[in-house]
């Protein structure tokens, strides 16, 4: 099972914790960040799709609230990340509960 969840198996709980929803509170669960890779290659998507032709002539910039190294590892090179919300076209935050 592990292997089959890698690179993400850290944010596997098993049915005993009571699963990801059980360990919310009681373990910090994607502390990688890991989870920036699906949004950004969607965000990507959709504004090529919402600029056709003229999306390699626009700059972006996504502000983003969590760990920065991982902002840089996942996010496109079309779409540098941005520690100033304010001058940022778009946000990508983690929402942690708990």
């Amino acid at each position: 099972m592990m292997a089959m969840l890698h690179p993400n198996e850290y944010v596997y709980y098993n049915g005993f914790v009571g699963g990801v929803e059980g360990a919310q509170g009681l373990f910090k669960l994607d502390y990688w960040a890991n989870s920036y890779a699906e949004p950004s290659t969607g965000l990507e998507d959709y504004l090529e799709a919402q600029y056709g032709l003229d999306f390699m002539d626009r700059e972006f910039t996504v502000a983003v609230c969590g760990p920065p190294i991982s902002a840089d590892y996942f996010f496109p090179q079309k779409l540098p990340p941005d520690r100033r919300p304010q001058t940022a076209a778009g946000l990508l935050h983690r929402f942690h509960q708990g």
